[in-house]
């Protein structure tokens, strides 16, 4: 619940605006359970990207019959659904998030 209400905010306010009293009034933690899980702010969002990316998983997106299918109608295959889960949604605020915190987190722009 901490992630999701992390993700809620950032979402809603960006990073420089979010705010880690709100995260916690959202998640109904104290601010001693953010902090035990992480130590920083920075961490959070850092959390947050790398979970919602992770969500993303390229193996599973490609169960294509390699007998039924060129190599290119299997990869614009592949394209066209990560195109698709990147435009929905969560995913294209998390994907606007990273790219607006791009220069704050260089290695998110990578």
């Amino acid at each position: 619940m901490l992630i999701e209400a992390a993700l809620e905010e950032f979402l809603e306010h960006g990073y420089g605006s979010a705010s880690l009293d709100r995260v916690v009034k959202r998640a109904r933690v104290s601010k001693t359970t953010l902090y035990s899980r992480y130590a920083s702010k920075e961490e959070l969002f850092r959390a947050i990207v790398y979970q919602q990316i992770n969500r993303i998983n390229p193996a599973s997106l490609l169960q294509v019959d390699s007998r039924s299918f060129s190599l290119e109608e299997g990869l614009k295959s592949y394209a066209n659904t990560m195109l698709e889960l990147n435009l929905k949604g969560e995913m294209l605020g998390v994907n606007r998030l990273i790219n607006s915190e791009s220069g704050r987190f260089p290695e998110l722009g990578t």
